[in-house]
């Protein structure tokens, strides 16, 4: 069965395999998870706590930036500990929160669409 829609909220929950069509061609096919895998964001931490800046000039470990609540989400390069990134967070102040950011359906297309599509 094919299911088309816009209301990538719903896309995400109904379905188990997911096709992205861009400038008339599919540009990326498979399940969420499988998705985030290809965009990278598989391996992004978010992290809560610790004040500003914490995070620069770690060894391997890449800034993505800020969510808007304070968290910062960092991509550990290959090799890199997560646990390490823990304890360098903890060192800098108190973790209110330590987890994988697993971007939503809406946040994935905008990212393969902006790839795909010439500006």
């Amino acid at each position: 069965m094919i299911f088309s829609s816009h209301q990538l909220e719903l896309v995400e929950r109904l379905c188990d395999r997911i096709g992205i069509i861009a400038a008339g061609r599919m540009v990326a096919v498979g399940s969420v998870d499988e998705l985030r895998e290809r965009a990278g964001a598989a391996g992004v931490l978010e992290i809560d706590g610790p004040p500003p800046g914490w995070p620069d000039g770690l060894p391997g470990v890449e800034v993505l930036g800020a969510n808007g609540t304070g968290a910062v989400r960092v991509r550990p390069g290959p090799g890199v500990d997560d646990q390490e990134v823990l304890r360098a967070a903890l060192a800098a102040g108190p973790v209110r929160e330590f987890r994988r950011w697993r971007p939503p359906l809406t946040e994935l297309y905008r990212d393969v669409v902006q790839e795909e599509v010439p500006a």
